[in-house]
């Protein structure tokens, strides 16, 4: 199995989602992982980097706002082993004042 294939899996089961056939390619069916309330794109690296250019981040927002959800970037440094989840500020502070508010 591919790096993206297990991130992607993994993603599935932690974020309780489910995988988008074709890995979100088709036009009716975007992102990798679907959740009633977040569109997760998932990507794995073995770099020690990893770039996002506005483009891409407007095409996961654009993709998100089409299926009425919060677009969250999901990315797996393979040589740390870390992950980590980008979010917008504006949907951070929505979930961060939820939260502080319970």
């Amino acid at each position: 199995m591919k790096a993206w294939q297990r991130k992607e899996k993994s993603d599935e089961k932690v974020f309780k989602g489910r995988r988008t056939k074709g890995s979100g390619k088709t036009w009716y069916s975007k992102g990798d992982i679907k959740t009633f309330t977040f569109l997760i794109e998932c990507k794995s690296t073995v770099k020690g980097s990893f770039t996002i250019s506005r483009k891409t981040w407007g095409k996961i927002s654009r993709e998100a706002l089409l299926s009425s959800r919060i677009p969250v970037l999901s990315i797996r440094f393979e040589k740390e082993n870390e992950e980590i989840v980008i979010l917008s500020k504006n949907d951070f502070l929505t979930l961060f004042n939820a939260i502080d508010q319970i």
